[in-house]
């Protein structure tokens, strides 16, 4: 038992450090989504580009296209904060539990453990079986915030800025479709510039081909969309989702398989540990110490000159003399 415990430690340790490596990826990661903006902005230059120019073509003037990835992208820095930072804790735990021996360490370290391996487990099959649980409720808070601050291809405000960008960039309109923009409170659908005076049916962003000008023929993928001109029927959720993840499913089910298969293994191992501290706890403090009987301890015997008893002194017989 012995040595079992002893290579769970050593085993446990190693692969803490490991994945302690992965926590501080994700905090970097996360820092990185946060203020580096300006290092991975240079990948939607092109569609910003594009956007500034097909608002000028349409009369809607100079328009400053400046996109505050920073702002969009906080709720998923954040999240790579928070997960690095419990990964870090988790693994400090597993090691000082492994190396100093302290049960309550090791099992602290083997209850996140076990509910972190049964969150992955639902998560990977949610998002490979059954989709539409996560799909449908983040289609539904990308539509109301359309449905409250959506512009048009010149607003200037984030949520307009971060769907113009996004429909170009991922070929898409809307988070279900373009049905996603009617009623919008602020997007004004009539449009009144050079010789067009019609109405809308989808934002400018969702034509395949941003317009060139300002009439009515240079309008016509919003005016009169189709298939062959505009997005309108592909949503950015199943878009992105298709393109991103179903088409990794095969590596991200891999990844996802390996990481539970090392986790089990590290949380048996811990049990290994717990049960083997338990019982040294047992034996070095436990009811035996309390019970042990001293040793006997031996008088050796010796000689001493007693005086026999008067009783029992012998009548010694004097030797005769002649």
């Amino acid at each position: 038992m012995g040595r079992c415990v002893t290579a769970s430690r050593v085993v446990i340790v190693l692969f803490n450090i490991l994945f302690t490596i992965i926590g501080l990826i994700f905090v970097a990661g996360g820092l990185f989504l946060k203020f580096g903006s300006s290092v991975y902005k240079g990948a939607l230059a092109s569609v910003e580009s594009s956007i500034k120019q097909s608002i000028y073509n349409t009369g809607g003037g100079n328009v400053d296209i400046n996109l505050d990835l920073g702002s969009v992208t906080e709720p998923v820095a954040f999240a790579f904060i928070g997960l690095g930072l419990f990964i870090l804790v988790i693994c400090f735990l597993g090691c000082c539990g492994a190396c100093y021996n302290f049960p309550v360490l090791i099992m602290l370290y083997i209850v996140p453990s076990i509910i972190i391996l049964a969150a992955e487990i639902v998560v990977v099959i949610l998002f490979l079986g059954v989709p539409s649980v996560i799909q449908t409720p983040l289609a539904s808070s990308l539509k109301s915030g359309i449905q409250s601050d959506f512009q048009d291809i010149s607003g200037t405000n984030l949520v307009s800025l971060a769907w113009n960008v996004a429909m170009q960039q991922f070929k898409c309109c809307g988070a279900n479709d373009y049905s996603d923009f009617t009623g919008a409170s602020k997007w004004n659908t009539a449009k009144y510039s050079g010789t067009c005076s019609c109405t809308l049916k989808t934002p400018l962003a969702c034509c395949m081909t941003l317009p060139s000008g300002n009439t009515a023929s240079d309008l016509t993928c919003a005016t009169t969309p189709t298939t062959s001109n505009n997005y309108l029927y592909t949503g950015c959720v199943k878009k992105v989702w298709n393109d991103y993840i179903l088409s990794n499913q095969a590596i991200i089910g891999g990844a996802f398989t390996g990481l539970a298969v090392f986790q089990t293994l590290l949380i048996i191992l811990a049990f290994i540990i717990f049960c083997g501290t338990r019982k040294e706890v047992t034996f070095d403090d436990g009811p035996m110490k309390k019970n042990k009987v001293a040793p006997m301890k031996t008088v050796a015997k010796t000689k001493t000159n007693v005086r026999p008893a008067i009783g029992q002194r012998k009548n010694k017989v004097s030797p005769a003399r002649y």
